[in-house]
């Protein structure tokens, strides 16, 4: 019996012997977590681009740069001596003006951008090249609505079952602004113009089922939410103040809810709004306070919002994942002078990716942000002025 306890000792002495103890955390390098600013190029403060993920690593954007040249970037992330870098390169040279939006119409991509010629829309393919340009939208809507002074776009959404791509914005007419919607062809055909109220803007738009879509009308009293189509045989309006104005920037859909977010007087908002018979009900999630707010809408019901926060001479950005009862998680990033978000887009399974747009003695640069599924950073400057 001895002998078998000798032997058997001396096997568990050898296998432990074989276990490695101190297991190296790779925590980070298969799940990104940084705040990395890109220092490569210069911006334009007014820079407004959507980001795409090409896969977990590559990401595409178009960028303003300080002389106003408008180009679409690739960005690599790689994890290099424990730390991750990112680098950039130019994949196309657009034009020269001021950027509106940029981002994915199918397989495809749309930017928007005001030159010294007007609004021009180019389509790009897949492979980043020019397939379409459009330079002659005013002298359509001339011809299909009334003489104009200038149109400009902010965003657009596209419906897949129609092929359609809806544009919102503003245009000007004898001194005076309409919010208008412009419909055009995968092909950049232009298809109708609509109007709707003077002294607005189309400041988002979606496309819903049966031919429908969301738009958010915006001026000075505030954000409405509007239902409609073509024929305006759906026309609804739902008031969203609820005593307090609300001005949205984002709107998103799921089942009969749709989810808004905007910023007034400091103040981040999401608000849910139920469409059944032509009713809405407000739920509204504070958020204070706010100079910024962008949120993407999760595959698991959740929002992440993403914004900036004044506090002195400070400027901060903050993430925080809301649930129905809260903020599940919530983290501050003062590394950079924080201008404003550009967009947050969800890697599945992974998190988080913000694109923002930070300052440094009166220069701006594109920052990155990858936060994983449960909120982890290595910068977690938690505050509860936060949530």
């Amino acid at each position: 019996m001895k002998r078998i306890i000798v032997i058997l000792s001396f096997v568990l002495i050898a296998i432990a012997s074989c276990i490695k103890t101190n297991l190296e955390d790779i925590s980070n390098k298969s799940i990104p977590n940084y705040s990395e600013t890109l220092n490569s190029t210069e911006l334009s403060a007014t820079t407004q681009s959507n980001i795409i993920a090409l896969d977990d690593n590559n990401f595409i954007t178009a960028i303003q740069d300080q002389n106003n040249n408008i180009q679409i970037i690739k960005i690599t992330q790689e994890f290099l001596n424990d730390n991750w870098l990112l680098t950039s390169q130019t994949l196309l040279e657009v034009g020269q003006g001021n950027l509106a939006f940029f981002n994915t119409l199918e397989n495809e991509y749309l930017i928007g951008y005001t030159s010294s010629r007007g609004y021009i829309l180019q389509v790009i393919d897949e492979n980043i090249n020019l397939s379409y340009m459009i330079n002659d939208i005013e002298s359509f809507i001339d011809t299909a609505y009334n003489n104009i002074d200038s149109i400009h776009f902010m965003n657009f959404s596209y419906a897949t079952e129609k092929q359609e791509v809806l544009l919102g914005g503003k245009l000007f007419s004898q001194g005076t602004s309409y919010s208008c919607l412009l419909s055009m062809d995968k092909t950049a055909n232009l298809l109708w113009v609509k109007t709707y109220f003077e002294n607005s803007t189309i400041s988002n738009v979606l496309s819903i089922e049966n031919d429908n879509f969301l738009l958010l009308n915006t001026n000075e009293e505030g954000t409405e939410l509007i239902r409609d189509d073509v024929t305006s045989n759906s026309y609804a309006k739902f008031d969203l103040t609820n005593d307090t104005l609300f001005f949205g920037s984002q709107v998103f859909s799921s089942g009969n809810s749709v989810f808004l977010t905007g910023v007034h007087n400091d103040i981040g908002r999401t608000i849910e709004v139920n469409l059944q018979s032509n009713t809405a009900f407000v739920n509204e999630i504070d958020l204070y306070p706010v100079k910024d707010l962008k949120a993407v809408f999760l595959s698991r019901n959740n929002f992440v919002t993403a914004g900036i926060q004044v506090e002195g001479e400070i400027q901060s950005q903050f993430s925080s994942e809301l649930g129905s009862v809260g903020s599940l998680w919530c983290h501050r990033y003062i590394d950079e002078y924080y201008e404003k978000v550009l967009d947050i887009i969800e890697m599945p399974g992974k998190g988080v990716l913000v694109s923002a747009i930070v300052e440094r003695d009166g220069k701006y640069y594109l920052h990155l942000t990858r936060i994983d599924e449960e909120g982890a950073t290595f910068i977690n400057e938690y505050s509860e002025n936060c949530i």
